[in-house]
């Protein structure tokens, strides 16, 4: 072998095991973090954090150290001269470099979060809360790096594997399963271990995930890699076993207690049913999993009233009740979504033959559309209208929250404005600025409690980032969405991988409504944008003549 082919060799061998290592940290993220734990549901939040610190912080390790090596390696070989930077010769024509291989918005939107971070913690007066975030939370400059970091390592190295995904789908329906053990007053794992039906915990820590509003960060990423596997993935079996795990965590996304929950399920529903104007196959399928889940609500709230008290205990307070779900409108609308799926396709196979025939019934579908997705929002908008009649302290005080997020913000100073007060600062601004009385004071058990952030992530971000933090986050999304939108002109494995995207950047944004960032969803966020934009980098990017 002469020395060019060693060289080559050696290269694609570095190649090799730098996705190997990215596909072993994928199934470290998305299949271990959520089902690890210690035991117990006490100081949950610290022990996953840890995990995903160490395991992150191990994995980026290895892969800069890998990456540097094939980056050195390729300009020892000469593809990539000294003022080179987007893998090609410096002296080739822009319009001959492939398109896949550019340096892409979503990479300087991200890449622009990460400054925007540094910036903000090294001008906060809270430095070590800046850098290492607030206790039980640990949202500072170094989780969010963490997160650009996850970002260009798996949009670098991800091979296009398919186990790490497939062992993703797994661990959700694992911790769907639990959770839906835990709804029917039973504790598979024991974590509950301590507690009785009296505590709050009882009812609001689910699974091995933790408190729900967790669940619902997690869970909202998280059924987009199934889904879209079952809604993509043509007439095998592998369509076959997503469809239960798809199911299931709609269900347990309705029954868990929270109303944010209610709220991603229904736009989870609307997005599909968009996704199927276009394809008649997803129509179908929407259609089916609608009618899957509409049935396991009666069926599920049968089996609560049959289990007797401790299984009515373990339902919340919030969420949609067991009086809604024993509701017998439910068999109706799974009945009738089994009819429209059953007959989408005879109809389809019987009338599309002729063109004009074909075009009415696009139309019909395009109207049938627009009336679930309307259906859809409208129940998510009467959930929260419902649950704001209470004036400010309505969603565990989210109304107050807000208040104080957007007047901190309009208080601070002019860089404070721009930068603001340091990445997971919110509480340490907050109750240092404000005098007592005006700070969230709630009766019973949340009497004295401190409040980590302003359980909106927008408002959170331009409290502790400023208008530019929060600026390039929004950009993150933006990007991302038009990222997955390329990649998902494209067919097969790789369109589900971009179905997969849009569905988890719109869901995590409607989760980020309500909610905040944790070591579970956003983490996650990011994995799901480098595996986008990884697609995209491996194939190249569609040209006009293509798309046609």
């Amino acid at each position: 072998m002469n020395e060019s082919a060693f060289f080559e060799e050696k290269m694609k061998q570095t190649k090799e095991f730098a996705g190997l290592l990215c596909n072993l940290y994928l199934v470290a993220l998305a299949a271990v973090l959520p089902l690890y734990t210690d035991g117990s549901y006490w100081m949950i939040g610290d022990t996953k954090y840890l995990f995903f610190r160490n395991v992150t912080l191990a994995g980026l390790g290895i892969g800069a150290v890998v990456m540097l090596i094939a980056g050195v390696g390729e300009r020892l070989r000469g593809n990539v001269p000294e003022s080179g930077v987007s893998g090609f010769p410096q002296d080739a024509a822009p319009e001959s470099r492939p398109r896949g291989k550019r340096w892409s918005a979503l990479d300087t939107a991200v890449l622009l979060y990460g400054v925007t971070v540094c910036l903000s913690a090294l001008l906060s007066s809270y430095q070590e809360t800046a850098w290492y975030g607030f206790r039980e939370w640990y949202m500072g400059a170094v989780s969010q790096l963490l997160f650009v970091g996850i970002y260009f390592f798996i949009s670098r190295s991800y091979d296009g594997s398919s186990y790490p995904l497939w062992l993703w789908s797994i661990s959700f329906f694992v911790v769907v399963v639990l959770g839906l053990c835990n709804r029917f007053g039973t504790d598979p794992v024991g974590l509950l271990a301590g507690f009785n039906s009296g505590d709050w915990e009882y009812s609001h820590m689910i699974s091995t995930i933790g408190n729900i509003n967790w669940f619902c960060g997690y869970a909202g990423v998280t059924i987009a890699i199934p889904l879209s596997g079952y809604l993509y993935g043509g007439r095998s079996w592998r369509q076959l076993a997503l469809y239960p795990v798809s199911a299931a965590g709609l269900t347990l996304l309705v029954i868990q207690g929270c109303d944010t929950g209610i709220v991603v399920a229904a736009v989870c529903f609307g997005i599909c049913v968009l996704l199927g104007i276009s394809n008649r196959s997803v129509m179908r399928r929407t259609l089916f999993l609608a009618a899957g889940v509409s049935m396991l609500l009666p069926i599920y709230g049968r089996i609560v009233m049959l289990m007797g008290t401790e299984a009515l205990k373990a339902l919340p307070a919030d969420g949609i009740g067991i009086d809604r779900l024993l509701w017998n409108g439910w068999w109706m609308i799974g009945a009738v979504c089994l009819l429209l799926g059953i007959f989408t396709e005879k109809a389809a196979r019987a009338l599309c033959a002729e063109e004009g025939r074909r075009h009415r019934i696009r139309i019909g579908i395009a109207v049938f559309t627009g009336v679930l997705v309307l259906a859809a929002l409208a129940v998510g908008v009467l959930f929260f209208v419902r649950r704001s009649r209470g004036g400010e302290p309505w969603g565990s005080g989210r109304g107050v929250l807000w208040k104080l997020a957007i007047k901190g913000f309009l208080q601070n100073d002019f860089v404070g404005k721009l930068f603001g007060v340091g990445p997971d600062c919110f509480a340490e601004y907050v109750y240092s600025t404000f005098p007592p009385e005006e700070l969230l004071t709630l009766g019973g058990r949340w009497a004295g409690a401190v409040y980590a952030n302003a359980h909106n992530e927008w408002l959170n971000h331009l409290v502790n980032l400023g208008i530019m933090g929060t600026g390039c986050y929004l950009a993150v999304f933006a990007a991302g969405i038009v990222r997955c939108r390329k990649a998902a002109l494209r067919q097969g494995g790789e369109k589900r991988i971009a179905v997969a995207g849009i569905l988890a950047i719109l869901l995590y944004g409607v989760v980020s409504c309500t909610c905040f960032q944790q070591c579970l969803s956003t983490p996650l966020l990011f994995a799901v944008l480098g595996l986008c934009e990884s697609s995209l980098r491996r194939g190249g990017e569609l040209t006009e003549n293509s798309r046609a």
